[in-house]
Parts: structure tokens; sequence; C-alpha cells
């Protein structure tokens, strides 16, 4: 269930990310902090107009970069 508060809600997150740490360590895995598949380039999953009109504008912009 939701948290009632955000504190609340980062120590549930916090919680959550030792018992997979743990996990994934008896596995002889880890855990990586990304925001994004490093491994696979990004492809838009949705088809809508308003998506393709997004990618062409970040594209013809210069801004579809990370961090542009």
């Amino acid at each position: 269930p939701p948290e009632s508060d955000p504190l609340s809600a980062v120590a549930a997150m916090r919680s959550d990310r030792a018992v997979l740490r743990a996990a994934f360590a008896q596995a002889g895995l880890g855990l990586v902090l990304l925001g994004a598949d490093p491994l696979r380039p990004a492809a838009r999953v949705n088809p809508g107009a308003r998506y393709q009109a997004m990618e062409q504008f970040f594209r013809d912009s210069g801004t579809g970069e990370a961090g542009a």
C-alpha cells in the first residue's frame, strides 16, 4: 500500500533495496544505480502521434540527448 508521507515512502524503498541487495549478493550479483539501460539503445514504445512529434522536436532542436 502507499505510504502516508514522503519520508515513509523513502524508508520503505530503502528497506526494499536492502532486501534486494542481499538477495542479489547471494546470487553473486549486484545492483547498479542507473535510470536507463546502458547496454541497449533507447526505443520509443508508444507509437502515438504526440510522442512522434516530441521525438522529432528533440532531434531537430538538439535537446534529445541526456543532459542537453
